[in-house]
């Protein structure tokens, strides 16, 4: 997302892929405290609600997957734009295993 393209919507494309992966990064870190809270707390109420807001994290990696997956497809990018497409597909997954390891 360091160099801008002709086409306008491209840049937006690649920047909502990282829109969406810092936000399911942030999603994931509250699991994680939320996590450890109910843990240390003993509490099952905020335990099922991590259990609960996984599928949030799931929608999301299906959700940079499908994009990504469309902006190779339409835009057939090269060099350092594949490279982040390719990386925000395997950071949403990576992102996603944290939300499961969270629950």
């Amino acid at each position: 997302m360091q160099s801008v393209h002709i086409i306008s919507a491209y840049d937006e494309e690649l920047k909502y892929l990282s829109k969406r992966i810092a936000a399911m990064g942030g999603h994931a870190e509250r699991m994680v405290e939320q996590a450890i809270t109910a843990l240390v707390n003993a509490d099952p109420g905020l335990a099922q609600k991590v259990i609960r807001d996984d599928q949030a994290l799931d929608e999301g990696q299906r959700e940079i997957d499908d994009k990504a997956i469309v902006i190779i497809a339409r835009r057939q990018p090269m060099a350092t734009d594949l490279r982040e497409i390719v990386g925000a597909i395997r950071i949403s997954a990576d992102i996603e295993r944290v939300g499961d390891l969270g629950k």
